[in-house]
């Protein structure tokens, strides 16, 4: 599950919320930033965020997500 948006500031937003609601941020090195369940990558040719769930999170965050961000 998938949403693209081109602000920082709201991608920014979306980012503490996974954090808080989602699993911590784990450290890696280059330009994705990547949490327990979710990841942030830059589409540098449409210049905007994809935002991703995996689908180890569950169905009801999955749809609070959805609700929420999409």
């Amino acid at each position: 599950m998938k949403i693209e948006k081109s602000g920082l500031k709201e991608a920014a937003q979306v980012l503490n919320w996974l954090i808080e609601k989602v699993g911590p941020r784990l450290p890696n090195p280059g330009i994705n930033v990547i949490g327990t369940g979710w990841s942030i990558r830059p589409n540098v040719i449409k210049n905007t965020y994809i935002i991703e769930l995996t689908e180890h999170v569950d169905e009801e965050t999955q749809l609070i997500f959805m609700l929420k961000w999409a």
